[in-house]
């Protein structure tokens, strides 16, 4: 009974620790930016396709996703909607922001850390040198993934790490990262370019 009391004491001790390095990162956090390649694995580990770009995050809720190779796709969230907007296509997609953060890891970068905590359970993992790993589980069982594992160092974001329900990984590598650099304000302000089709997250076409 003693050495099960021990082990729930130091995994809720791991949880809390966690949970401060987690607060720590958010913490005074206005903006980041940087470049990223992003790397999706089959179940099976199989690459299945790798793509790369930049990024810049407002808190709370704006961000600019821009993938530039090998294909071009610019993701912008203004506070209250978030355009997707696929060139090849020639089509934009306009979901609410709230609808869209929920269920995706971008919300443990735009929303506050007591919004997070009360959505994930936190904990910290094992690694080497001076990164620390932290992964994140979503308490709702009707969210898109299963786990969220981020890796940051000196206080930046290095790598993200989000398993699906379909057992699919993705790999985000951050480079060139900086932290609470003003943002231009027109990164998040997204006007529809003349003559392509825009499908609101109603299912109509405007």
């Amino acid at each position: 009974m003693k050495y099960l009391l021990s082990l729930v004491l130091c995994f809720i001790n791991q949880i809390a620790l966690a949970s401060d390095t987690l607060d720590q990162f958010l913490t005074d956090l206005h903006t980041l930016q940087g470049n990223f390649e992003q790397k999706l694995f089959s179940d099976a580990g199989d690459l299945l396709e790798t793509t790369s770009g930049t990024m810049v995050i407002e808190r709370p809720g704006k961000f600019r996703w821009d993938y530039q190779k090998p294909y071009q796709q610019l993701i912008v969230a203004d506070g209250e909607r978030v355009w997707i907007y696929d060139l090849d296509l020639e089509q934009i997609t306009v979901k609410t922001l709230d609808d869209t953060l929920g269920k995706t890891p971008a919300l443990l970068l735009t929303h506050d850390y007591q919004q997070i905590k009360e959505e994930y359970t936190i904990e910290e993992l094992p690694t080497s040198g001076e990164s620390v790993r932290l992964e994140l589980q979503p308490k709702d069982t009707k969210a898109q993934f299963k786990l969220i594992r981020l890796t940051l160092q000196d206080n930046l974001l290095q790598q993200l790490e989000l398993q699906d329900n379909l057992e699919q990984k993705t790999f985000l590598t951050f480079a060139q990262v900086t932290r609470n650099q003003a943002a231009d304000k027109v990164l998040f302000i997204f006007t529809p370019p003349a003559g392509v089709d825009v499908i609101m997250d109603d299912g109509e076409a405007n």
